[in-house]
């Protein structure tokens, strides 16, 4: 069997490895506040685009629908 903990502690740690590569901003010696600040613009950033994906999917679907079954309720 595999050990799981140190299968996991693994992949954490090569997790964390590339999010300080996508991000290295947030890796910065800066100060907590000016920290937080990038952080929270980062996810704000994340979930807004996030969002806009799921309305133009959504629409995506609902047109998709439609022109597939034209008399098919939403």
């Amino acid at each position: 069997t595999i050990n799981r903990t140190g299968l996991q502690r693994t992949m954490w740690t090569n997790n964390r490895t590339q999010h300080q590569k996508t991000y290295p901003v947030m890796y910065q010696q800066i100060s907590p506040a000016k920290h937080l600040l990038t952080y929270q613009h980062k996810m704000l950033t994340h979930l807004v685009i996030h969002q806009q994906t799921q309305e133009i999917l959504s629409r995506f679907d609902y047109s998709l629908t439609h022109s597939v079954n034209p008399n098919h309720m939403y």
